[in-house]
């Protein structure tokens, strides 16, 4: 008959982006009733179930590619004999982080004075941000120089996963030179630099001037 038992101990070894590495114990052999022939894994993926099949019973771990970045999967493991499939047992695992793959949104700035400028932004899309965002990195230049002069302020990213998108981030940059035009982006950091936003164009108070509050 099938295997009664299911396998033992699985464990989630190190991911990657695009992988989860799983490994199993055998079968109880008391349980086995026959000569184990290999494993099957099976797992949801994009709407679809997807399997895997190990063919050797001596074979413990099995990496599962092609994965989604920064997603939560559930793998169901089964031994299998020239009888059918056993017990199932599942492990969930995680693949890892990698960099976000679209800018921070709703990019704006305001003249603060004649020597700063107030700069804000939204969220990255949550589907887009690939791992826990830890900080933003707001980078500006002096237009008529070029971005050879490019200068970045990091913002700490201090809120949780769970709290309402699209939240506000805010910075103030200072130390700028009169009635000029500065060119600003943003981008999100994870483990990795992401996209930067389009670039938008503030213009600082003239001399002794203000921001009209």
């Amino acid at each position: 008959s099938a295997p009664t038992g299911p396998v033992s101990n699985p464990k989630c070894l190190t991911p990657t982006k695009h992988s989860c590495a799983i490994q199993w114990g055998p079968v109880e052999t008391s349980l086995q009733n026959g000569v184990m022939l290999g494993y099957n894994i099976s797992y949801m993926a994009g709407g679809a179930l997807k399997f895997v099949v190990v063919g050797d019973s001596s074979v413990l771990t099995k990496e599962i590619n092609g994965l989604d970045v920064f997603t939560e999967y559930t793998f169901v493991i089964r031994a299998y004999n020239k009888f059918g499939l056993g017990n199932e047992t599942q492990i969930t695992c995680k693949s890892g982080e990698g960099a976000p793959s679209a800018p921070p949104q709703n990019l704006s700035g305001v003249p603060e004075s004649s020597t700063a400028i107030s700069i804000t932004f939204g969220d990255i899309p949550e589907r887009d941000q690939n791992g826990k965002v830890v900080y933003y990195l707001v980078c500006f230049y002096e237009r008529a120089l070029g971005n050879s002069t490019i200068q970045c302020l990091v913002v700490e990213n201090t809120r949780s996963r769970r709290e309402a998108s699209f939240d506000q981030h805010s910075k103030t940059i200072t130390g700028l030179k009169p009635y000029t035009e500065y060119v600003v982006q943003v981008l999100g950091h994870t483990i990795k630099d992401g996209v930067y936003s389009d670039p938008i164009t503030v213009t600082t108070a003239e001399d002794g001037g203000s921001r009209v509050r």
